[in-house]
């Protein structure tokens, strides 16, 4: 009856999120990882938590082979480099998907985050 859920430590990765206008926590996680793909998250760090976007994946659009778990995190500005993280799995939103180039990943990720509502505990259900 929960939601999967994942522990782990925000390492540093590419800064691709950051470069694109959508910084990203990469975590590593002893955890079993679900599948691939694109998932509406909530974040916990510390007592507080966040609606994110979070990502397990081969970033295909960058043509990387290692598989990461990253989490843009909705009105998070801080450092977390080796900070514990919690992410909360709540509905997949699509299949990881290789972009012809990052502007196509922008707006994109710009799509996905239409589903967050701003100010409620909720997601949207029916976005596009």
């Amino acid at each position: 009856g929960r939601a999967y859920e994942i522990e782990g430590t925000v390492v540093k990765g590419k800064s691709r999120g950051k470069n694109i206008g959508f910084p990203t926590a990469n975590m590593v996680t002893d955890n079993e990882i679900t599948p691939l793909g694109v998932y509406l998250t909530v974040v916990e760090i510390g007592s507080k938590t966040y609606k994110a976007l979070t990502n397990i994946g081969s970033c295909p659009t960058f043509i990387q082979k290692e598989t990461q778990i990253e989490s843009h995190i909705v009105n998070f500005h801080g450092d977390l480099y080796g900070k514990k993280m919690s992410v909360r799995f709540l509905e997949k939103i699509r299949d990881e998907i290789k972009f012809k180039t990052p502007q196509d990943l922008t707006r994109q990720i710009r799509k996905d985050l239409e589903k967050i509502k701003p100010d409620t505990g909720s997601f949207r259900k029916n976005a596009s």
